[in-house]
């Protein structure tokens, strides 16, 4: 440890040291002033004037030779710490002095004042002040009385019974300093730890995300190509296979979010029905094709636009769904949402699936739990989904129920605040038609694979594009020719993403692009990520696995957005 540590750590102590026998003076001056005002003891003005001017002049000299200390070696500061004690027993003794038979008042007042010293002191030390103090007790009173037998016993009772009680209140607030010290390292351990957690998390997240992105925009592409029926199945299978690994690890990353209290709510306008009434045709024919009916009850009064965050209310719906479609073989799935209260709207998943017991019931939202072992080998599952619901559930002000019986089936249902609000204003409509056309992008990636899918999809969609495998070479290329948007990686050698966003916005000698269009590709999905990105400059973000429509949906609304700041 460097001697500027040592200072600081002494100091510091010494500053603690030096709060606590402030907090003495105050108990002990309360109980001379309250002896006074109850009439239990009578003094002139002039001792509690001695007393407070010594108070307050010994504390400006203890802060003040602690703050001008630039180097506090180890004998300057066990000198001060018992210049500081010796200082506050002595002014207790001075107190007994002038109380008269109220002494005892003025013990436990010190007594009371002794226990927040002891509290930061070890137990040998807290034997030690209070042999000190209570033979200072004795020795006052035998001076003022005289010694006789009658006062010595006298004395002696009273000095044993605060020697004992001094030195049980010290230990047990010394314990009680302990387990604070424990608890507060603890704490400290449990968020260095979620920190690391995070950080792993993204880290993780981001190496699974990059060969998953190949697949899935591969498998995107091969779609779009002239297959055979059986080619056309095959790649089918890959999409849905690479969709449920994706769904994998974002309920795991949700999780972990919900867990360290990071997920936030986002407040947008959505329309509820409009968007009711698209799961509902995405899951007609899914269902369908297990030979299921799915159907959509949705109340007359629910309001048809709304205000919340409609992806966190849409994952639930989709958990619970996809709950009913893994349990339930025959029968109806339905989804009924309607308005319970004025301002609140109920929705329910009903099945006639395999059913609850209530014994299961009781844990069926725990993480990582399931109705029993088999369902994991019969149906698949990490058990995550209905405990991210019921998180999701309570974020949004909810709360979320189950009432199940074996072999009839389950109904899963939760009621949130939705009040009625207006449409938003109407944009523009889509063209159906439009691509990237006419538009030249710099693509700084420097995944090799990554490069290739990136650049079959711009191609695909018409555009032009360069490729710069890090963030110098992407300043390079702004330097050198005009683009009209830069699809920005964030984790690269030599320059990362976010650094390279920095200095075009900021460099002037990148004044010319330093409006550009940038959109982040990044394989993190956390909010701190997105944030960053923001906060650097950027327009946009697209998160891996890239998918073509997302893509397109991105640069268009990024571009069209530019256009009309900078017209």
């Amino acid at each position: 440890m460097m001697p500027t540590d040592k200072t600081a750590r002494r100091k510091k102590a010494l500053y603690r040291n030096q709060k606590m026998v402030s907090l003495g003076f105050f108990v002990s001056f309360c109980a001379i002033y309250g002896a006074y005002l109850l009439g239990i003891a009578s003094y002139s003005f002039q001792p509690v004037f001695i007393w407070c001017s010594w108070v307050i002049l010994s504390e400006l000299l203890s802060i003040g030779l602690i703050a001008r200390a630039k180097y506090i070696t180890y004998k300057f500061a066990l000198n001060l710490n018992l210049c500081i004690f010796g200082n506050w027993i002595l002014l207790w003794l001075w107190s007994l002095s002038f109380l008269g038979e109220v002494k005892i008042v003025a013990l436990f007042g010190a007594m009371l004042a002794l226990i927040f010293l002891l509290s930061y002191s070890g137990f040998l030390f807290s034997i030690l002040l209070s042999i000190i103090t209570t033979a200072g007790f004795m020795a006052s009173t035998w001076l003022s009385k005289g010694i006789t037998e009658e006062h010595f016993n006298q004395e002696l009772y009273y000095g044993s019974f605060y020697f004992v009680t001094a030195l049980f209140l010290s230990w047990a607030a010394g314990q009680f300093e302990q387990q604070r010290n424990t608890i507060k390292k603890a704490l400290k351990e449990s968020k260095e730890s979620l920190k690391i957690k995070q950080e792993f998390l993204g880290t993780l997240s981001h190496e699974i995300r990059t060969p998953l992105n190949m697949v899935i925009g591969s498998s995107e592409l091969l779609q779009k190509t002239p297959l055979s029926a059986e080619q056309q199945e095959l790649a089918e299978d890959a999409v849905y296979s690479a969709g449920l690994l994706r769904e994998l690890i974002n309920n795991i990353l949700d999780y972990s979010k919900l867990e360290s209290g990071k997920m936030e709510v986002e407040q947008t306008t959505f329309g509820l029905q409009i968007s009711l009434q698209s799961i509902n045709k995405r899951y007609q024919s899914w269902f369908a094709e297990k030979g299921l009916d799915f159907e959509l009850e949705l109340g007359t009064s629910v309001p048809l636009w709304t205000r919340g965050d409609w992806n966190k209310l849409q994952q639930v719906l989709v958990n619970l769904l996809n709950n009913a479609h893994k349990f339930a073989s025959s029968g109806t799935v339905t989804l009924r949402v309607f308005s319970e209260t004025t301002g609140f709207v109920r929705f329910e998943v009903q099945d006639q699936g395999i059913g609850i017991s209530p014994a299961a019931q009781l844990k069926i939202f725990s993480s990582y739990t399931q109705a029993d072992a088999s369902t994991t080998r019969l149906h698949g599952g990490t058990g995550l989904g209905l405990s991210i619901s019921q998180q999701l559930v309570h974020l949004l002000g909810g709360h979320i129920a189950v009432n199940s019986r074996l072999g009839i089936g389950s109904c899963f249902s939760f009621v949130l605040p939705f009040d009625s609000c207006p449409a938003p204003a109407a944009g523009a409509p889509a063209k159906s038609n439009e691509n990237f056309k006419g538009v030249h992008f710099l693509v700084a990636e420097d995944n090799r694979m990554n490069q290739k899918l990136i650049s079959k999809l711009i191609t695909k969609q018409q555009g032009t594009f360069e490729i710069a495998e890090n963030g110098v070479k992407a300043l390079h290329f702004l330097s050198e020719q005009t683009f009209d948007l830069v699809l920005m990686d964030l984790q690269m050698p030599e320059m990362d993403g976010i650094t390279a966003t920095q200095v075009i916005r900021k460099d002037p000698s990148m004044s010319a692009q330093a409006q550009i269009p940038i959109i982040a590709l990044t394989a993190n999905v956390l909010n701190q990520e997105k944030e960053a990105c923001l906060q650097a400059g950027m327009n946009d973000f697209v998160t891996k696995p890239i998918s073509m429509d997302q893509l397109i949906t991105t640069v268009l609304k990024v571009l069209k957005t530019h256009e009309l700041v900078h017209r």
